[in-house]
C-alpha cells in the first residue's frame, strides 16, 4: 500500500503564519504536520511515500530533503488542483500497487492505520472514509448501508445519520481510471465513483480522536491533545515533558517557569523568566517579561 499526504493548499485560515511558511510545514509540537503524517506512515508499515505540493514549495523541498528516507514529490504549478485533482496528478504513481491511504497533512490523530489497512484489503470496498462520531463537524452522511450519502447540504442519497470525515481515506487503484484534472474537491471523485459502480463506504468510529489544525485556536489545540497523551507523539530529541504540569522545554535550558504555569510549549527561545498559561513558544522567539495566555509566540509575531 502506498501512502500520499496532501501538502499543497494554501492554509488561508492559519493566516498571518501562512504569510510566511506553508501549512503543511507549520509545526506541531517541534515537528511540520507533513513529518507527522509521513512518521505515522511508516510507524504503520506504510513506506512508499509522497506528496503534492503548490505553495511556497521551498520550504516544503528543505523539510523533505532532510528526512532520512525518499518521499516521491507531486508539484501542482501553475495552478493548485485541489484535493482531487491531486489524486489525478498521482494517478499513475497510485495505480503500481493495488491501493493507497491518503491523508490531509492538516490533521494529528490516533487511528490504527495499519489495521484499517489491513481490514480495508479484506474488504469488498473500493474506497473507505474514515469517520468519527465523537469530534469534528458532521459534514458527511451515511446510508443505511454504510455507504457515502453526499454532504449534509448536498446529499445524493438518503442518509440515515452523520459523522465527521477525518481526512483519512483508502482506495484501490483501479479507481484511479477515473480520477480527471478538474476534480478540484475530493467529493466529486466519490460521488463519480459510485455512479460508476465502485463501492464507497464510510466507517464510523466512536474511538478514533482527531483534531483539525486550520485555524490558530485549533493549532494550540493539537500542542494540547499531545501534552494530555490523547494522541501518540514523538517529542523530539532533547524534550523534556512534565505530564502532570503539561509543559515541554528543552532539557539544556533553565527556563524560570512560574509555578502557576500550565500547558506551555517551549523550545530554545530567548527568556529567563516565562509565566504563561495554554501558550506556545517557537524556536528563536524572544520573550518578554509578561504574562502570556492563550499565545502562539514565533520569530516573526504573536498570535
Amino acid at each position: 500500500m502506498r501512502g500520499l499526504v496532501l501538502c499543497a493548499g494554501f492554509g488561508s485560515r492559519l493566516k498571518p503564519i501562512t504569510d510566511i511558511i506553508p501549512k503543511a510545514v507549520v509545526p506541531v509540537c517541534g515537528v511540520p504536520l507533513a513529518e507527522i503524517a509521513l512518521r505515522y506512515f511508516r510507524k504503520n508499515a506504510i513506506d512508499d511515500l509522497a506528496v503534492n505540493i503548490h505553495y511556497l514549495p521551498e520550504f516544503m523541498d528543505m523539510t523533505l530533503d532532510v528526512l532520512p528516507y525518499s518521499v516521491k514529490r507531486f508539484y501542482e504549478f501553475p495552478e493548485i488542483l485541489g484535493t482531487g485533482g491531486a489524486l489525478w496528478n498521482a494517478r499513475d504513481w497510485l495505480f503500481e500497487d493495488n491501493a493507497f491511504c491518503v491523508v490531509n497533512s492538516d490533521i494529528i490523530h490516533n487511528a490504527k492505520i495499519k489495521e484499517l489497512a489491513l481490514d480495508f484489503r479484506s474488504s469488498g470496498a473500493d474506497i473507505v472514509l474514515i469517520a468519527s462520531n465523537i469530534c469534528g463537524e458532521k459534514i458527511i452522511g451515511i446510508t443505511k448501508n454504510g455507504e457515502y450519502a453526499g454532504r449534509v447540504d448536498n446529499l445524493f442519497a438518503k442518509a440515515e445519520k452523520s459523522s465527521a470525515f477525518t481526512g483519512i481515506a483508502f482506495y484501490r487503484s483501479a479507481v484511479a481510471e477515473i480520477f480527471r484534472k478538474d476534480d478540484f474537491d475530493v467529493k466529486t471523485i466519490w460521488k463519480r465513483a459510485i455512479e460508476y459502480g465502485f463501492s464507497v463506504k464510510v466507517w464510523d468510529f466512536d474511538n478514533i480522536l482527531w483534531f483539525d489544525t486550520g485555524t490558530l485556536e485549533d493549532l494550540k489545540n493539537c500542542y494540547w491533545a499531545i501534552l494530555d497523551k490523547k494522541i501518540p507523539f514523538s517529542f523530539p530529541l532533547g524534550m523534556e515533558i512534565d505530564f502532570d504540569k503539561k509543559i515541554a522545554f528543552p532539557a539544556n535550558q533553565n527556563y524560570e517557569i512560574s509555578p502557576k504555569s500550565q500547558y506551555l510549549w517551549i523550545e530554545n527561545v530567548k527568556a529567563k523568566n516565562i509565566n504563561a498559561f495554554r501558550s506556545v513558544f517557537w524556536g528563536g522567539s524572544k520573550i518578554e517579561d509578561a504574562y502570556y495566555e492563550n499565545k502562539i509566540v514565533t520569530p516573526f509575531g504573536e498570535f
